[in-house]
């Protein structure tokens, strides 16, 4: 007996059927890949905002957001005279660098504290080699920051060895206490793997002649948030540890971390993402002082109105705004070590709210 084959409309069918189910289980799929990105996203700041709480037993405050040249104002870069930068000590005198250096024998890198000189800054030629280690603990899954360190970008780091970090001799001053030029430094390009986490403990703030902060940038933050001086720096501040006891809005109320997605390329409204220009970004290396959150504010699609607009989430990465790859929004850590998904539409004043650390504000739900 003949044996009959297909024929070419069964093929056809069988193919169309195949194709159908497909086409119904691949959304479920991306859908369990998405849930499962997000749980760990969330343990990955979780586990930042219990390193701060640790580093707060031990120093006694949560540790700084940056430490930065703070526009010569006080506190000033920790410095001691005399001291000599060695690798692995975080002694007296401290160059810039992020956050996430100085939690990071609080998460587990240890080993990478002890090949890193906390005595010079994060883009000294001496930290190089510890900015091309990949910290996955610092890597949201769902980022499209990819698998590769960042490309190299224009920065500088201060020279003179440790007289070169010596203070302002007050706020403003362009001589440093020892009498010399106050942070000298030498232009480099950076490169290093992107962190995809930052300090979300500030807002973007005008400042008057000698560099003090005395409003906040945006004018629909002015117009909805008190200034409240010292009140309104956030559950972390540049140079110096913050107790929890300053915290007088509740820790719970107070931002610590969020994320800050992409950033080995520049990424808009939408998911719209390119090659960023090597001689303006900032901030992209996990030890990059410059790895810090500012509420800022821009246009709806992300590229106009920066400091004045009304979105401050998912519409620029390298601005110094929220940014994530989840969809709807993006996940917070709070001073309280609670983490919570926020919706990217939460006004900009309410987002800024909930940074001051004793603004006094009353936040609805959001």
């Amino acid at each position: 007996m003949k044996r009959r084959g297909f024929t070419l409309i069964e093929l056809l069918v069988v193919i169309a059927i195949i194709a159908i189910l497909i086409g119904l289980l691949l959304p479920a799929v991306q859908k369990v890949r998405e849930a499962a990105a997000r749980i760990k996203c969330t343990s990955n700041l979780k586990q930042l905002a219990l390193a701060c709480h640790n580093y707060e037993s031990a120093y006694g405050g949560f540790p700084d957001n940056g430490k930065t040249k703070n526009n010569s104002q006080v506190p000033f870069l920790p410095w001691a005279n005399g001291y000599v930068a060695t690798v692995g000590s975080q002694g007296s005198t401290q160059g810039r660098g992020s956050s996430l250096i100085s939690i990071l024998p609080y998460v587990e890198q240890g080993n990478v504290a002890k090949t890193y000189t906390f005595g010079l800054d994060w883009s000294d030629p001496a930290n190089a080699d510890v900015l091309l280690t990949k910290i996955s603990l610092f890597r949201c899954p769902s980022s499209l920051s990819g698998d590769s360190p960042v490309t190299g970008y224009k920065t500088n780091y201060i020279t003179g060895g440790n007289p070169g970090f010596a203070p302002p001799s007050f706020s403003g001053s362009t001589v440093n206490v020892l009498g010399g030029a106050v942070y000298p430094s030498t232009n480099t390009i950076a490169t290093g793997w992107s962190a995809d986490y930052a300090p979300m403990t500030q807002i973007k703030t005008n400042k008057n002649a000698n560099g003090t902060e005395i409003s906040f940038v945006n004018p629909i933050i002015a117009a909805n948030v008190p200034w409240g001086g010292l009140g309104s720096k956030g559950a972390m501040r540049q140079n110096t540890n913050t107790p929890i006891a300053s915290m007088l809005d509740g820790t719970s109320n107070t931002t610590l971390f969020s994320e800050v997605a992409n950033r080995t390329q520049q990424c808009y409204t939408g998911g719209k993402c390119g090659p960023y220009d090597a001689t303006k970004a900032t901030g992209m290396i996990w030890a990059d002082a410059d790895n810090r959150i500012t509420v800022t504010g821009s246009s709806p699609d992300g590229t106009t109105a920066f400091g004045t607009g009304a979105c401050a989430m998912n519409c620029n990465n390298l601005q110094g705004d929220i940014y994530s790859q989840h969809t709807g929004g993006a996940i917070v850590a709070f001073a309280d070590g609670s983490v919570k998904f926020v919706n990217s539409t939460i006004p900009i004043n309410i987002l800024a709210s909930l940074v001051t650390k004793a603004g006094g504000e009353v936040v609805s739900d959001y």
